[in-house]
């Protein structure tokens, strides 16, 4: 189970997070709700360990995780990047999963489960949102981590899409890695 305990974060006067807390189950697939400028995203680079918050503290099975080991537990998967722009698509995958150990077999399904076959050869920086989309999503999948935090998730793809990530996204869950997602 992840645990996140009262989590608090200030821009300044603004108060961006205020002692959230929440519970996630393994093989659970988690959804944060919410408007725009909510919170959200500084939700998830706090549990990350990537932006240092004020207050709070994270559990995974229990044990203690401090900001500096957070990766080995989380991957976040940050909306709207191009990691290696101006590399293709199949290089940066590979690679990916070279450095996560994953088998070639694992990576060529995921291109094709996320239809980018065709965008195999073509430069990242040169692919539309909703393709950028799914590649970055592929990155996480790609990775061991048994936390996938995925923000912005939908962002850019069509219903068809979002319809065919959705399984993907029950699949890992259902294999013991869950994922969060705002």
């Amino acid at each position: 189970m992840l645990t996140v305990q009262t989590l608090s974060k200030n821009f300044g006067s603004l108060r961006a997070l205020d002692r959230v807390s929440l519970d996630v189950p393994r093989n659970t697939i988690a959804g944060i709700i919410g408007p725009n400028g909510a919170g959200k995203t500084t939700l998830l680079l706090g549990m990350a360990g990537l932006l240092p918050m004020d207050s709070g503290r994270l559990y995974w099975e229990d044990q203690f995780i401090p900001d500096r080991t957070r990766s080995q537990i989380l991957f976040y998967v940050e909306d709207a990047i191009r990691p290696h722009a101006q590399l293709p698509v199949e290089f940066v995958l590979h690679f990916y999963a070279s450095v996560f150990g994953r088998k070639q077999t694992l990576t060529e399904s995921i291109i094709d489960r996320l239809q980018l076959r065709d965008f195999v050869r073509v430069r990242v920086s040169d692919l539309s949102k909703g393709t950028a989309k799914r590649f970055l999503i592929a990155l996480g999948l790609l990775s061991t981590q048994p936390i996938l935090m995925l923000d912005e998730p939908f962002d850019g793809l069509d219903l068809k899409q979002t319809l065919g990530v959705i399984p993907l996204l029950r699949e890992i869950s259902s294999a013991g890695r869950f994922s969060a997602r705002a």
